[in-house]
């Protein structure tokens, strides 16, 4: 599949202090903002390849078209990847509660931790992150991370790590209802619930 964007994913580990959370989310922020300059000098590009326009499952109720100058970037990922395969070892993903001291009510986050966790054992943490209008069900709902990191792991090409996909919208009602654009706020507030409520959980 043409890929319109890349995806960047950022490993944390369990950060200490304030200031170092504070130092890699501006870090995280630059980043996201060089990722998308990348994402726009890329669709300028002209692409001299007249291949057809391919259809891609995407975002705001549809797939994507992409037109004859989207030029791919990467190759296509195997059709497998994130399939369930049962000769492979499989971790756990499960939803769970935490108190948040920022938006002052119990909230939900879903956690993959890879076949064979151990609580005596140090882990990479990756926190992945939804978009606007989504949750922090949108990632299994759509791509099934906890498949695809069973297989990777088992392939050797991830290193077992532990998976947080929090909710963004750092409100007291943090449903996708109504105007999502209305929310928007509560993303802002989600730095703190990250790093004082999610992190240390």
């Amino acid at each position: 599949m043409a890929r319109a964007c890349t995806f960047q994913v950022f490993l944390l580990s369990l950060l200490e202090t304030r200031d170092s959370k504070v130092k890699i989310m501006k870090r995280i922020v630059a980043l996201f903002a060089l990722c998308l300059l990348q994402a726009v000098q890329v669709s300028a590009q002209d692409d001299t390849n007249s291949e057809r326009p391919r259809r891609q499952r995407g975002g705001f109720g549809g797939p994507i078209e992409l037109g004859p100058d989207d030029k791919q970037t990467h190759p296509d990922p195997p059709g497998d990847i994130a399939d369930k395969r049962e000769d492979v070892p499989h971790g756990k993903l499960e939803m769970i509660e935490y108190e948040s001291k920022t938006v002052g009510t119990t909230r939900k986050m879903n956690v993959y931790t890879p076949p064979g966790y151990s609580e005596e054992k140090k882990y990479p943490v990756l926190y992945l992150l939804h978009g606007i209008g989504g949750d922090e069900t949108e990632w299994q709902r759509f791509a099934s991370p906890n498949l695809l990191l069973d297989n990777l792991i088992a392939d050797g090409k991830a290193v077992p790590m532990i998976v947080v996909m929090p909710n963004g919208r750092a409100q007291k009602n943090d449903r996708a209802e109504g105007n999502i654009m209305a929310s928007a706020p509560a993303f802002a507030v989600f730095e703190n619930d990250l790093l004082d409520d999610v992190i240390p959980t």
